[in-house]
């Protein structure tokens, strides 16, 4: 297995948080490790030793490790202050709707007023406006 392979897999055992979140980063970072045998292959290396030169480059797996993961804890625990606060916004509204409820002051609207329409209301439409008058000439 090449240094750059066992690097990722070493990375790739220890990285927490959602699965699609882990795959961008280890794609990213495999194409970052491509680019950089690239570049040391072009400066006249031989395979391994550009391979050795470029997992030098990205750190210890260990570094990524732990700033990846304290990143995703930090991300967590964001989501989970969010979730909390709109459980606690909807129990208040709930809250507050049944509180309305049961204390039976809640007024129901009043049916709108029909002035002038009275002599053509009907109980289907009780506000209907006068029928029209056809005036010939």
């Amino acid at each position: 297995m090449s240094s750059g392979r066992a690097f990722l897999a070493e990375l790739a055992s220890s990285l927490r948080g959602p699965r699609r979140a882990r795959r961008r980063l280890l794609l990213e970072l495999e194409h970052h490790l491509a680019d950089a045998v690239r570049a040391e292959l072009r400066l006249g290396r031989d395979l391994g030793t550009a391979e050795s030169e470029a997992v030098a480059r990205l750190g210890p797996p260990e570094t990524i490790e732990a700033s990846w993961n304290d990143g995703q804890l930090e991300l967590r625990q964001v989501r989970r202050r969010g979730y909390t606060a709109v459980a606690l916004v909807l129990a208040l509204v709930g809250a507050l709707g049944l509180a309305q409820y049961a204390s039976g002051k809640a007024q129901p609207r009043p049916a709108p007023s029909c002035r002038g329409a009275e002599s053509h209301a009907t109980p289907r439409a009780p506000c209907a406006p006068p029928p029209l008058e056809l005036v010939s000439k």
